[in-house]
């Protein structure tokens, strides 16, 4: 419509009587197109192109993972909250869509909901929800394809320098001899040569090789020595089967390819310390004891028997482990390394610790101790299987862990901004498994579960089909867009993370965690998104919510992963009922100043309305032929007669079939309407809502209507007048015709003159509404847009959800305080200031 004013006409207007009500100058009581009402929020400009919507529209695609060929619909729904989460999410839209047909819609929403969520149900029973930030105006959702995160790859370095050193074969008899060779004589600590063996008897007492190179002592007989034995360079001590040998010392004091072996059966007891200098060898089939071990650079003790030491202290050299190792600590440091072969045991009743770039621990047996504590770049390779009954620690930013067998710990520590630490196979934590600056990585069908669960500023990479537990309870610090969970697996082989329950430590701050990849959660105890303008959590590149009876992710039991499966099996897949009833659960409030083109008091109370329960039935291709709605009014702070109506902005007036009003409605009959029931002479469909507010509430004329605090003409929230309309369309439309943004609700202040219908900001008005007030008084809608001031104010608003309004004369902007904030600002700050009232200020329902 062309706005036009025509000048030569005003001045032959009759007096108004809007000008004359307490919303504005009494003694103005002629209407005067260039009168100007004091500015309402006094200094308070909005700027311009300000629209003042609360909403806004987003275009939404889906593609489902259609895996029956198109032979069946898929039910595609869309929500405010996670609706496996909030019993109370909200409905914003629904549909059906299958292989070759998306559901496509054009969605309203609050301008403060920046995440929606779409549930994808198969026609088996089967569902997931994925999430989407609103942020970019068009949301495309694939339920086929998900974007792996990517995947953190092995430090292959860290393996190759684990790799077992070489040790001898056990029938080796150059090592471990079983008999005495022929022509040896005996050792004669006064006497001997270098270069030649000798056989140590019994009366032997001590053991002094000097500077002799290269002798072979074979101990045939049980022996104590009085002092500790002296192994010259290339000297070797071979205690024979089933001998059993006691020092009080054993020291090497670095003399180069020195070794004593024990054979099977035979034992060396050390009465105090042994101590390993450089290139020394320690070989043991038999046992071993003593109180405490040190390996320096460059020695091996290796033992498959039995060794039982106080302390281990391994400055440099390697253990190497195929029997039975015991102690109560062993300390790592410099290059050395543990290495626990086959079916070795090694059981430590304190802790096993590896604290400098070098140390290599590497299990292939069972590996028992209290604690294992990795820093310092020291890298432990699992095997076996390893039983920590206190705590696993991880710490330094290069220290490797790597289980590729199975790692029982009681409780397990990662930190200091660690980035290698990889389970390859399972993973069991009966308490807590705690991750502070570190990163996690489950690999492919690995196993992770853990009686709770702490991260701060962590990352956790779930590979294909892998499975994360935690039975009881995972609390989220703070963990960034980089950190939280991310599914690193391909498409049709999803990683499960699945948590009982879900606590935010910071429960009113952003980033609690975050998901991503190809991966589902399972869990429907967690900390919602209700935030303001913040995230407590996100799901992005394919990330799905689900809910273990209805998830169609499934992990087959290996000897890495104890697998899971649905509690509930796919039903036969089947098409929905068509028809299918739907109804939209967001209600909005919708405000309304009438001394357009004249500002009022700016209580924003002159008429309060709730639209709730918007209905319809859809089709197979997603379109409707009905639709309804309720419309209940809730306050009318005017005195003058006040009508409404709500014009369709994509329906035009012949579309309409019909338009009922339900059993307990008061059709309005002032309103010059078809035999359709829209209003006649209008373009686009005008339905008419109810004639005098103040008739409807039962009041009288002139008087306000719960807007005063216990004022008599208030009317109880039980009573008040609802309007339901039913509209039938003369054919299928879209559903999206019918969101907030189409519904264009006026009222209408001087219906039997010339017609004042005031709208929303930015809404056209019908056709019968009077032009020759645009532009006048505080209007400015000839240059700004449909119902703008010249302060780039609005006479309306819509909320959208339910709104306490202020009292009467209560300037809105003095009741809600961030309401400035916002206006000035362009609506780009302060998105949620209806939360923040005066409750002396606003009327409360009784």
């Amino acid at each position: 419509m062309r706005l036009q004013i025509k000048k030569n006409f005003l001045i032959s207007l009759i007096t108004i009587a809007t000008i004359a009500t307490a919303c504005v100058e009494s003694d103005k009581d002629l209407y005067d197109p260039n009168y100007r009402a004091k500015n309402p929020m006094e200094e308070v400009v909005a700027p311009e192109g300000f629209d003042w919507k609360l909403s806004s529209t987003i275009a939404l695609i889906v593609n489902v993972d259609d895996a029956f060929n198109g032979q069946y619909f898929y039910v595609i729904e869309v929500f405010d909250e996670n609706p496996i989460l909030s019993a109370e999410a909200n409905l914003l839209a629904k549909g059906v869509a299958k292989k070759g047909q998306t559901f496509t819609t054009q969605l309203s929403i609050p301008k403060t909901m920046p995440i929606i969520y779409v549930r994808q149900t198969s026609p088996n029973g089967q569902s997931s929800v994925r999430a989407f930030e609103t942020s970019e105006g068009t949301i495309n959702c694939n339920f086929e394809t998900s974007t792996p995160a990517t995947r953190s790859k092995m430090n292959t370095r860290a393996s190759e320098e684990t790799e077992t050193p070489k040790t001898p074969e056990d029938g080796d008899t150059q090592i471990f001899p079983t008999s005495l060779p022929e022509k040896c004589a005996v050792f004669n600590q006064d006497q001997f040569e270098e270069g030649h063996s000798y056989k140590v008897t019994a009366q032997t007492t001590s053991i002094n090789l000097q500077n002799k190179k290269n002798i072979t002592l074979y101990l045939t007989n049980n022996i104590t020595l009085l002092y500790e034995p002296y192994l010259s360079e290339g000297s070797k001590m071979l205690i024979l089967p089933d001998k059993k040998v006691i020092v009080p010392h054993l020291t090497n004091n670095n003399q180069k390819n020195s070794f004593i072996s024990i054979g099977k059966g035979a034992s060396l007891a050390v009465q105090n310390d042994i101590v390993m200098g450089s290139n020394f060898k320690l070989y043991n089939l038999g046992s071993v004891s003593a109180v405490n071990l040190t390996c320096n650079s460059g020695t091996l003790f290796y033992n498959k028997g039995t060794t039982t030491i106080l302390n281990g202290v391994n400055n440099g050299g390697d253990i190497v482990n195929a029997g039975e190792l015991t102690a109560y600590d062993i300390l790592l440091s410099n290059t050395s390394g543990l290495y626990n072969k086959d079916d070795g045991i090694v059981t430590i009743y304190h802790e096993l610790r590896g604290i400098n770039d070098g140390c290599k621990i590497q299990n292939e047996g069972k590996l028992t101790t209290p604690y294992i504590i990795v820093g310092g770049g020291s890298r432990i390779l699992n095997d076996g299987k390893v039983t920590v009954t206190e705590e696993t620690i991880i710490d330094g930013t290069t220290s490797h862990w790597i289980n590729e067998n199975e790692w029982t710990s009681k409780n397990m520590r990662i930190e200091g901004y660690n980035n290698f630490c990889f389970n390859k196979c399972k993973l069991l934590v009966s308490q807590l498994l705690d991750l502070a600056g570190s990163k996690l990585i489950n690999e492919g069908e690995a196993y992770i579960k853990a009686n709770t669960l702490y991260m701060q500023e962590s990352l956790v990479e779930l590979g294909a089909g892998s499975l994360f537990i935690v039975t009881e309870q995972a609390s989220f610090g703070t963990n960034n867009r980089s950190e939280g969970f991310k599914g690193t697996g391909e498409k049709n082989n999803k990683a499960l993370l699945k948590m009982t329950k879900a606590i935010a430590v910071y429960p009113y701050e952003t980033d609690m965690i975050h998901y991503s990849g190809n991966m589902q959660i399972l869990c429907k105890d967690h900390p919602t998104n209700d935030l303001g303008d913040g995230y407590r959590y996100t799901m992005a590149r394919g990330a799905e919510w689900a809910d273990e009876h209805t998830t169609s992710v499934t992990i087959p039991h290996s000897e890495c992963n104890e697998g899971f499966q649905p509690i509930n099996p796919p039903t036969t897949p089947t098409n929905p009922k068509f028809p299918i009833a739907t109804e939209i659960r967001n209600n909005y409030t919708l405000l309304f100043e009438d001394q357009w083109p004249l500002y009022g008091d700016y209580d924003m109370n002159d008429i309060v309305m709730e639209l709730r329960h918007i209905k319809y039935e859809f089709e197979e291709d997603n379109t409707i032929e009905e639709v309804s709605f309720t419309i209940t009014l809730q306050a009318v702070g005017a005195g003058k007669t006040i009508a409404a109506a709500v014009m369709l902005n994509n329906i035009k007036s012949e579309e309409i079939e019909e338009v009922e009003y339900g059993d307990n409605t008061i059709s309005p009959t002032s309103f010059n309407t078809m035999n359709s029931g829209v209003e006649a002479n209008q373009t686009f469909a005008v339905i008419p809502l109810f004639d005098d507010a103040h008739q409807l509430m039962k009041r009288n004329k002139g008087s306000y209507i719960n807007t005063q605090t216990d004022s008599k003409n208030n009317v109880n929230k039980g009573n008040l007048p609802e309007i339901s309309i039913e509209i039938e369309l003369m054919d299928k439309v879209k559903a999206s015709d019918f969101n907030i943004d189409n519904l264009n609700f006026f009222i209408i202040t001087d219906k039997d003159a010339e017609r004042k219908e005031v709208h929303m900001a930015g809404q056209r008005p019908s056709d019968l509404a009077s032009t020759l007030f645009f532009g006048n008084n505080d209007d400015d809608s000839l240059k700004k847009g449909y119902y703008i001031s010249k302060e780039n104010l609005a006479w309306g608003i819509i909320v959208p959800q339910q709104f306490k309004w202020p009292l009467e004369f209560h300037n809105i902007k003095e009741v809600y305080k961030e309401f400035t904030g916002w206006v000035t600002s362009g609506g780009t700050q302060n998105k949620k200031w209806w939360n923040s009232f005066n409750p002396n200020e606003v009327y409360k329902s009784k």
